[in-house]
């Protein structure tokens, strides 16, 4: 039955033995982690990858979200929203009495300490657009965190969305892009299920706007809008400001030279603003939130008040720092760097092998790649969250190499064995925690 939905290819016919070959690495590998380090995550974001496989051998991949196309970019974005919906209901089933209660934890209560600093208490703070949007919206912090997992949501899908409706990407851009966003594991399934997830997609959606509206002044404010959300979206943002810089001078284009210029300063205006701007203090920080949330002065531990670091004025950069190099040299340090090698030399390698350029095209290509991959990881500098990071590097190399690769290399091919094989390294070595890898971390006793 299987065989009835695979259809001519290119010049070779999917065969139900090739769809297997594809899903069963997958199944396997999600299962046995799943079964080995008690995450169901892995269970759903394998399945999700299957789904990948499948669709991509149709004939019509999801590149418009008009048509027929429709049904299936609604179903895909369904499925994932009904993972995310159960994945919550499992939470607060589970280890908790209540909804209510089932924020009362710890990684709830950090994430409330970051939502209580918002505009209208400290003025222009670092960090405070989400926390002033969802406080204008209410006041119970019930509502503030599942709003605030709305605005990511909505997020990411209006940049997969916009970047749909995009004539400047291609058929084969937007076919391999939007479903390894909503799909693959380094899709939104992942992002959505952690508790800093909502900064995360809302910084990868204003990501997706500002490629979107490139050369345009819409794209300026997206950039602004997310350097206000988290400063580390220069980060992402990176490399992309410097491959429209370099797209405008291969193409001998004053205007979009200057343009790329111009992007490239008022990016480095607004974040300078938001470094120097005066913070306030940590205690006062601590302060607001026990009277905002008094009902969880009780039960608020004063690790939950490291999330203040920060946004205050002793969360310098020196300081910053000088907690990493402690952290360097942790047990929980080492069982990342596995996987941050591992990741790395993947992704470089897969591009490099299955690239359709040559000579010093195809080095100068992979060093692109390389760059746009590593780039998320200067963040390891000064934050210990490196599963964040390599879910980053992985977002940013695969919008270097289905977005901007073209640009730069018009006649670069994009490799679906090359996208399959990364998407397959990123299952193994996916990210599950912030501060250490659990897989590693097990291996490594």
């Amino acid at each position: 039955m299987l065989q009835h939905y695979f259809k001519q290819k290119g010049d070779s016919v999917i065969t139900s033995k090739y769809f297997l070959s594809r899903t069963a690495p997958v199944l396997v590998i999600s299962l046995s982690l799943a079964y080995l380090l008690k995450y169901d995550l892995l269970i759903v974001s394998g399945l999700l990858f299957c789904f990948w496989i499948f669709q991509n051998s149709l004939p019509k991949r999801i590149y418009s979200v008009e048509g027929d196309n429709n049904r299936l970019f609604l179903l895909v974005t369904g499925v994932v929203l009904l993972s995310k919906i159960l994945f919550l209901i499992k939470l607060a089933l589970i280890h908790h009495q209540s909804m209510h209660r089932s924020v009362l934890n710890p990684v709830e209560l950090y994430q409330l300490c970051y939502l209580s600093v918002s505009y209208q208490s400290f003025g222009f703070v670092r960090r405070g657009l989400i926390p002033s949007v969802v406080q204008a919206f209410s006041g119970d912090y019930l509502v503030q965190l599942y709003l605030v997992q709305g605005i990511g949501f909505a997020s990411f899908l209006s940049g997969l969305f916009v970047i749909n409706k995009k004539k400047a990407f291609d058929f084969v851009q937007k076919g391999y892009f939007i479903p390894a966003l909503l799909l693959s594991p380094v899709g939104i399934y992942y992002h959505s299920n952690f508790t800093f997830g909502f900064y995360d997609m809302t910084l990868i959606g204003l990501l997706f706007l500002s490629f979107s509206y490139r050369g345009h002044p819409a794209a300026v404010l997206f950039d602004a809008a997310g350097l206000l959300v988290h400063e580390a979206y220069i980060i992402l943002r990176l490399p992309f400001l410097l491959f429209d810089l370099l797209n405008g001078i291969s193409e001998k284009s004053l205007r979009k030279t200057s343009i790329a210029w111009l992007t490239i300063l008022i990016n480095a205006a607004v974040l300078l603003l938001i470094i120097l701007w005066p913070r306030p203090g940590a205690d006062a920080l601590a302060d607001h939130f026990l009277h905002q949330y008094a009902s969880l002065g009780r039960i608020t531990q004063p690790s939950d008040f490291d999330a203040f670091l920060p946004l205050s004025r002793e969360g310098t950069l020196t300081a910053d720092f000088n907690i990493m190099k402690q952290y360097y040299i942790s047990r929980k340090f080492s069982s990342f760097l596995f996987p941050l090698a591992l990741s790395t030399m993947s992704v470089y390698g897969f591009t490099f092998l299955s690239s359709s350029l040559s000579g010093r095209q195809r080095v100068q290509d992979s060093c692109c790649c390389l760059f746009s991959f590593s780039c998320p990881l200067l963040l390891g500098l000064v934050g210990a969250d490196f599963g964040r990071w390599i879910a980053f590097s992985y977002i940013t190399w695969l919008s270097y190499y289905l977005l901007f690769r073209p640009l730069l290399y018009p006649s670069a091919r994009v490799s679906e064995n090359c996208l399959y094989a990364v998407f397959l390294t990123v299952l193994l070595l996916i990210p599950f925690g912030y501060n250490f890898h659990p897989l590693f971390s097990w291996l490594l006793g």
